[in-house]
Parts: structure tokens; C-alpha cells; sequence
């Protein structure tokens, strides 16, 4: 049951009673939450991931003083939300106003990384302590509204919430729609086997997706599930770009965001690289769009392989040996303005980081076409080391990111990630296998990455015509396209 295991909302009571009003004004609004009494015992085993708003009763059973009050609440609520929740606002929900201030100032020291620590207070305007009330007596209606009222102040916080339910749903569109698609243009399910004859037919849908969208190494596919990503992925971005028009109060909300789009807009139009964020925060939103992390195993588009990480006994394509495609040097001096000073050189090298890049059509793994894997090679430059790239058609840089492992990486800074395609190598499906990439390049960068590799590659508009003797050899001068 591990894959329906979420939940946006949370209800933390030590009193079923007290708590059922609150998810009584959720269950009215569609609203989907979990309760917790607080007892060590029925804590969730790991925390609970996308846990947005949360609901706490400030004493769990607690007697004594308020810091041992505290105490057990904040240790439930890190077992509950875990120590990295964001963006999270908790609900105190507590009749003890005085108590506020001091458990967000407990909170922030303990759960540093609970973000962004917005503590709200709801008056319990009841008490069910050693009473059997049934809460459905008390009037749960204004619970929400006062929620919302709070909230009111947070239009940014709302439009990520907004943003994550746009993506729940379309992901529930698409899976609902694969499931009356298995269903269809087949005969009634015998009365009997329903449930039998469905699950049949949904896994051949689901082959399907995979045959035709997975990559195969060695004639086995290296994840079924990522091949079935691969082929819904678009489809959920779809249908969350032409999802039904939002509310008037999304769109209100959204619109102090775009007002500060503009003012970004004409700083960077006023001068080039200004901008409302620090670089500190440029760069790290820059790594989170532009890469993600990578891993062992077999390789695919994007994968991004570190000389100082190779481990082959293939030497890596930037290096002295004969079967190198480039020297560090060469590399350097067609991509960066370093000079002729041999200090300088130096330098260069030991303050930059070769790579290559996995740039290899899908459609080639998922027709297994080719034995080869293609590869443009690249450098990571410090920011800080104050090297300019060369201001040439083969110099494409892809951005700025700071990436947080391995230590080594980390401590150059925020670097820009350059890729020359004058270096262009096939390596072997086996060269690279079982190879570490630490990360990868995101698919919409690595669309661009590779369009640019296109453009540079090719001539539109020109082709060349085989002499009757020689099929390698062009004719001269070439013939142009449509005379």
C-alpha cells in the first residue's frame, strides 16, 4: 500500500473527539487527511512526504512544565512531517494563545528546515475532556474559513499548492484514462473475473508503453518503470498546461507573482545578469531546473560522466593517450580565452573539470539501434576562477548550477557548465556501463543542448551528390536544395 501512502493534511489529537470536528470540515471540503493521537506507538514509521498544513493540539497529554509540553509535541511533529517539510504552516489549534510565540521559537531551533515556519493559532472554542459528545454537535464550518482567512496574506504559498494539485490531478487523469483504455474494444469481463480479466488486460496496455518507449541493454529493458514514465510523462504535462481555466481567486492570487516578473524583466533589459535574486539563489534554482542527480547502472540522454570519476579501463575521451579525442589543454583553449601563458594554462586545468555528456537519440534505445553511444564533451569553469568562454558558434553554455556532491565539486563554487561541440565521440554501450555519473542534464536543457548541437552540425539547405565512381565522394561544388 506504499503507493497511495500521502497526504497533503494532518490532524495531530490526543482526543479523537476533539480532532473529529476539524476532519469533519475537511471531509465536507474534499479534503483528504490523516489523524494521529501523539502516542509513540501509532507515530508513522518515516515521515510522512508532502505534508502541507497541519493541524496540532499544542498539549499531546503532557502534565508539567511548558517546556516538557513542547517537547513532546515537536518530537511528534518530527516524526509526523520529518525535519525538511516545506512548505508547511501548522495550525496550533489550542486555546492557550500565550504558548504561540514560544513553541514557533522551539520549532525554528529544532526543525531549522521546516519551512516556511508560519505558526497560525485557531481558537478550540470546545472541549470534549472526559466527554462522549459526538462531534458532529459542534459546527465545524468555520474552522476552514478561519484557515483561509489566515492564509489570505500568503498568496505564494497558496500558487505552490495550487501548482501541486495541477500536477496530482493530471497524473490521476492520465492513469484513470489507461485503465478504461484496457477495457476497450475487448469483450465483458465474465461476471466471475472481473477484477482478473482487468488486470490481464491493463498489464498488455502497460507492456505496450514499454516496448515502445524503453531502451534495452543486452536484450533486457533496464526499468519498465522508467520507460512507462518516459512515454505518460508528456501526457501529463499536457494535460497540466491545458488544464480547465483556474478560478478568479487563483488567478488573484497569481498576480502579485507577475507583477514582480515584470520588474525581473527590466532589471535584466536595463542591464544583462541583474535580477531581484541573490546569485546565491540564481544558481541553486539553476542546478534544481537545469540537472538532477545520477547514479550507476546503465546510461541514457543527459547522463554526465567526470574524468576525475572514471574508473574505465577505456581512457577517458579528454586526456594524452593516442585514443583521446582532445587534451585538457586543446579543450581548454577552444572553449575559454586562457592564452598563450603556459602559468595560465595551468591553472585553467587545475581549476576546471572535464565531462562529457550523453546526447544519444531516445529513439535509439528504444529500437535498440545503435551500438554506439554518442558524446560531446565539455567543461565545468569556477565561477570564481574569472575565465571568460570564447564567444564562438561551437560554445554552448547550458548555465550556472552549484552542485552539493561529490566534496570536491562542491568546493569549486557555482560553476557554468560549457559544452563544445567541436568534440563530438562514440563510445561503446560497454565503455560506459556500470560507469558513476553523478548527475544528469534535465530533458527540457538538454532538448536545447542538443538542438544547438543541430544547428552547428548542419548546412539547412545544402546537400551533396555521390560521384559515379566514388560513393564517399562529394561532388564539388556542392548542389543547393529546390535548384
Amino acid at each position: 500500500m506504499n503507493e497511495l501512502r500521502t497526504s497533503r493534511i494532518v490532524v495531530i489529537d490526543d482526543n479523537p473527539l476533539e480532532a473529529m470536528p476539524v476532519l469533519r470540515a475537511l471531509g465536507r471540503a474534499g479534503l483528504g487527511a490523516v489523524y494521529v493521537n501523539g502516542e509513540v506507538d501509532d507515530l508513522p514509521s518515516n515521515a510522512i512526504e508532502g505534508v502541507r498544513l497541519v493541524f496540532v493540539d499544542l498539549n499531546l497529554d503532557v502534565e508539567g512544565e511548558p517546556k516538557a509540553v513542547l517537547a513532546k509535541t515537536l518530537h511528534v511533529l518530527e516524526k509526523v512531517v520529518g525535519t525538511r517539510a516545506n512548505p508547511l504552516v501548522i495550525i496550533l489549534w489550542t486555546k492557550h494563545d500565550d504558548w504561540v510565540q514560544r513553541f514557533t521559537r522551539e520549532m525554528l531551533k529544532q526543525l531549522p528546515g521546516v519551512l516556511p515556519g508560519v505558526v497560525l493559532a485557531v481558537q478550540k472554542r470546545f472541549n470534549f475532556e472526559g466527554q462522549a459528545i459526538p462531534a458532529t454537535r459542534y459546527s465545524s464550518r468555520s474552522i476552514l474559513k478561519s484557515v483561509q482567512k489566515r492564509l489570505s496574506i500568503a498568496p505564494s504559498l497558496r500558487s505552490l499548492w495550487h501548482l501541486e494539485q495541477c500536477v496530482h490531478e493530471a497524473a490521476s487523469r492520465t492513469t484513470s484514462r489507461l485503465s478504461e483504455i484496457a477495457v476497450s474494444g475487448k469483450s465483458p469481463a465474465a461476471p466471475t473475473e472481473p477484477a482478473l480479466r482487468w488486470e490481464s488486460e491493463m498489464r498488455e496496455v502497460l507492456a505496450a508503453l514499454v516496448a515502445a518507449t524503453g531502451r534495452r541493454e543486452g536484450g533486457a529493458y533496464v526499468s519498465a518503470l522508467s520507460a512507462l514514465l518516459n512515454a505518460l510523462g508528456p501526457l501529463i504535462q499536457d494535460r497540466i498546461e491545458y488544464a480547465a481555466r483556474p478560478s478568479t481567486a487563483v488567478l488573484n492570487r497569481i498576480r502579485s507573482v507577475s507583477d514582480l516578473a515584470k520588474e525581473e524583466e527590466d532589471l535584466n533589459r536595463q542591464r544583462p545578469g541583474r535580477s531581484l535574486l541573490s546569485d546565491g539563489q540564481r544558481a541553486s534554482l539553476s542546478t534544481m531546473l537545469l540537472v538532477g542527480r545520477g547514479g550507476n547502472g546503465a546510461v541514457g540522454p543527459g547522463s554526465v560522466f567526470l574524468k576525475r570519476l572514471w574508473s574505465s579501463t577505456q581512457p577517458f575521451p579528454v586526456g594524452r593517450q593516442s585514443s583521446c579525442v582532445a587534451t585538457h589543454a586543446g579543450l581548454l583553449k577552444e572553449t575559454l580565452h586562457v592564452g598563450e601563458e603556459r602559468a595560465r594554462l595551468r591553472r585553467a586545468q587545475r581549476q576546471t573539470a572535464p565531462f562529457m555528456v550523453e546526447f544519444t537519440p531516445p529513439c535509439d534505445f528504444a529500437q535498440n539501434k545503435s551500438p554506439m553511444k554518442r558524446y560531446l564533451l565539455g567543461l565545468l569553469v569556477p565561477l570564481k576562477s574569472g575565465f571568460r568562454l570564447r564567444d564562438k558558434d561551437a560554445v554552448f553554455r547550458l548555465g550556472v548550477v552549484h552542485l552539493a556532491e561529490p566534496d570536491w565539486l562542491a568546493k569549486l563554487g557555482p560553476v557554468h557548465v560549457v559544452v563544445n561541440y567541436g568534440f563530438v565521440v562514440g563510445l561503446s554501450r560497454r565503455a560506459t556501463s556500470g560507469q558513476h555519473s553523478p548527475l544528469r542534464i534535465r530533458g527540457e536543457a538538454l532538448h536545447a543542448l542538443t538542438a544547438g548541437f543541430s544547428s552547428h552540425a548542419s548546412r539547412p539547405g545544402m546537400f551533396t551528390l555521390p560521384s559515379q565512381k566514388d560513393h564517399c565522394a562529394p561532388t564539388s561544388p556542392p548542389v543547393a536544395a529546390g535548384h
